[in-house]
């Protein structure tokens, strides 16, 4: 079965569409919607905004459905000068913490300056702020959008806990960590998957460029 994790219901409207013999559920403050998708069994989770909620979300469906594969997406911000632009398809190759880890007088570092790692995986591997997935798995699902006529790019994507609003800290973050884009929820998703054993893809279409907010700039439609 494959599991589906977004974090709001604009994110979702247009897929839920597509979902035949809907079914809704809600536990705590989740969202779920079971259905099937080209005759395959799909579950939708609408986990909330920020990585505790995406956790929680995908601990509970990973415990409950024991998903095959969970695939998280959304929109997202795209930094100037990645490559990506607004409706296309941005795929994660690494998802990086942004936020965790000590800030000094020098500035930020992340947690392996500090040498407490986020996780340890079951073969003794330490996770410090970068989760990578799986390269045959993403070059797999790249081939087949582009075959399809999507316009992709695969990269660096970081999570956060305060979305970028000013050049200043834009520049600084494309300049430190090479990112495409950012979300909110993306390595807190990664994380719990790799925690559980479960294969994870992250997908976004791009709505807007990271940097000073302007709304009126968004395309979501094309997102």
């Amino acid at each position: 079965m494959i599991g589906l994790v977004c974090s709001v219901t604009d994110e979702a409207s247009g897929l839920i569409n597509h979902i035949k013999k809907r079914k809704f559920f809600k536990y705590s403050n989740i969202e779920i919607i079971s259905g099937l998708i080209n005759n395959k069994k799909i579950i939708l989770v609408i986990s909330g905004v920020g990585k505790v909620n995406a956790a929680h979300a995908t601990t509970f469906f990973i415990l409950k459905y024991r998903p095959e594969i969970i695939i998280n997406f959304g929109i997202a911000g795209a930094f100037p000068g990645s490559g990506v632009s607004i409706g296309d398809i941005a795929i994660a190759e690494r998802e990086i913490y942004a936020d965790e880890g000590i800030y000094m007088t020098r500035g930020f570092s992340d947690m392996r300056f500090i040498g407490i790692p986020l996780l340890k995986t079951s073969n003794g591997k330490a996770l410090y702020n970068e989760i990578v997935f799986n390269e045959g798995l993403l070059a797999s699902v790249v081939n087949s959008l582009r075959k399809k006529g999507h316009l992709v790019k695969k990269g660096n994507f970081i999570t956060v806990s305060t979305v970028t609003a000013t050049k200043d800290r834009a520049d600084y973050l494309r300049k430190r960590y090479r990112p495409l884009c950012e979300s909110m929820e993306g390595a807190a998703v990664a994380h719990v998957c790799v925690m559980h054993g479960v294969e994870c893809l992250e997908v976004r279409g791009i709505s807007n460029f990271v940097g000073p907010r302007n709304r009126k700039a968004w395309d979501i439609n094309a997102a």
